[in-house]
């Protein structure tokens, strides 16, 4: 499709894609655990710095136009499955090398810290946790020191919440403190970016998100 439309056979935008994310060893995240096994079978989980490497490797040269690490990702059970700090720095560190932007899914603040200790460019979702979870501002000047930018996905807790049918209290107090990160995140000179989840979520309309979004940045 995307070499259709450059091509001028079909209208369209400009397409950029991620292609195929690299995930922790054994640590394709439960919900996607329902796709078909020949889709799921495709998705790169590097145990080594090498395997890395060649999926990095492999995805660009097929056309992607980044990389992006979920450098943490909820298992069934309540675990959590971490990608390696040294594949994740070499999966990134190659990117670069290429002239390509490294994105990450960090769904935690342990998982922020891997994808600032692995150099990536933009951090795709705020993040979620048991309890209240914060952004600092030691961890906040942080991120803007790195150049790091974030895409806050703000629809896509309450949308994910409201799915496994927890209370509205629970729901408002997650989607409170994304919009809380990104407020201090913003405040303090940090590059937020628009973006939604559509095509995970089938919630297509991205009204709630600019409805979320203004309420920290003035103006939109």
């Amino acid at each position: 499709m995307r070499a259709r439309i450059e091509q001028g056979e079909l209208p369209g935008p400009r397409i950029l894609t991620a292609g195929l994310p690299l995930y922790p060893q054994d640590g394709i995240p439960f919900y996607l655990l329902d796709m078909p096994p020949e889709f799921l079978a495709l998705l790169p989980q590097p145990a080594t710095v090498e395997e890395a490497l060649a999926a990095v490797q492999s995805n660009l040269e097929r056309g992607a136009d980044a990389t992006k690490l979920f450098v943490m990702t909820p298992q069934r059970g309540g675990r959590a499955a971490f990608m390696r700090p040294d594949i994740a720095r070499a999966a990134a560190s190659e990117t670069h090398r290429r002239d390509r932007p490294v994105l990450a899914h960090p769904t935690d603040i342990e998982g922020m810290r891997l994808a600032i200790e692995a150099g990536v460019d933009v951090l795709v979702h705020t993040t979620i946790g048991e309890g209240k979870t914060v952004w600092d501002p030691a961890l906040v000047a942080q991120l803007i020191a790195e150049g790091m930018a974030i895409v806050p996905t703000l629809q896509l807790w309450p949308y994910e919440l409201n799915r496994a049918r927890l209370s509205q209290r629970i729901v408002d107090l997650a989607t409170g403190d994304a919009v809380e990160q990104v407020r201090v995140f913003s405040a303090a000179g940090g590059q937020v970016l628009f973006g939604t989840d559509v095509g995970y979520m089938t919630d297509y309309d991205p009204t709630e998100e600019y409805r979320l979004m203004a309420r920290v940045l003035t103006p939109m």
